[in-house]
This record gives structure tokens, C-alpha cells and sequence, in this order.
């Protein structure tokens, strides 16, 4: 079984690669690039409940694990959100959506999660 120095390390990458997965997005949603990404999307959806199966059986305090919840569950309400807006092609939509409900979800749970995993991956 992995340590949890090692889990928390993975969690933080995982962390990382979402982020740079949501800002590629972002990137693509200015040029107006919905359908061709939209797996991309899918792939960020399926990854944050990955995040949340490991990162729960990491000590954290009580209180920080259930903001962890509430963050991570409004971080998947947007993303259904912008999922939407990409199944229908609704490029202002989408733009709208990533930078005003998912940016900021994401941005709360990331914070979250670091100030748990950074101290157990650095141990």
C-alpha cells in the first residue's frame, strides 16, 4: 500500500495536471474551440472524484475535510454546468462559465487541498 507521503505527492500532481488541463481549456474556449476539447472536459470531470477518494483517507482536520466536500462538490455542480455549455456549443456560455463558476470552484478546492496534502507530501 502506498505511504501517505506518496498519495499526497500523487494527489498534488493530480492537483497540478487539472489545473494546467482547465487553463489549456480556457485557452482553446478564446478561439472558440468547444467540440474538438470537449474530451478534455470530460477527463477533468472524471478526475476530481479520484482526487477526493484518496485525498479522504489523509489525515485532516474535520472542519478542512468537510469544506473539502462542500468545494469539491460545487466544483463538480459548475463543471456539469460547463459541460452543458459544451454539449450544446454555446462558446459565450462556456467562456462565461469557466471564468466566473469553474475558475473559482477550482481555485477553493485547490486551496483546500494543498494546505493538507503540502505538509503530509513534504513529511
Amino acid at each position: 500500500m502506498i505511504g501517505n507521503h506518496n498519495t499526497a505527492s500523487l494527489i498534488l500532481e493530480l492537483i497540478t495536471t487539472i489545473g494546467e488541463g482547465l487553463g489549456y481549456l480556457q485557452d482553446q474556449l478564446q478561439q472558440g474551440r468547444l467540440a474538438e476539447n470537449h474530451y478534455l472536459l470530460k477527463d477533468i470531470h472524471d478526475a476530481r472524484p479520484v482526487v477526493d477518494r484518496a485525498s479522504a483517507g489523509l489525515p485532516a482536520p474535520p472542519e478542512t475535510a468537510s469544506e473539502i466536500v462542500a468545494a469539491s462538490e460545487e466544483l463538480l455542480r459548475c463543471l456539469q454546468e460547463l459541460d452543458r455549455a459544451y454539449a450544446q456549443n454555446e462558446v459565450e456560455k462556456a467562456r462565461f462559465e469557466m471564468q466566473v463558476t469553474v475558475g473559482p470552484a477550482f481555485k477553493r478546492w485547490e486551496e483546500l487541498l494543498r494546505s493538507i496534502m503540502n505538509p503530509v507530501a513534504q513529511s
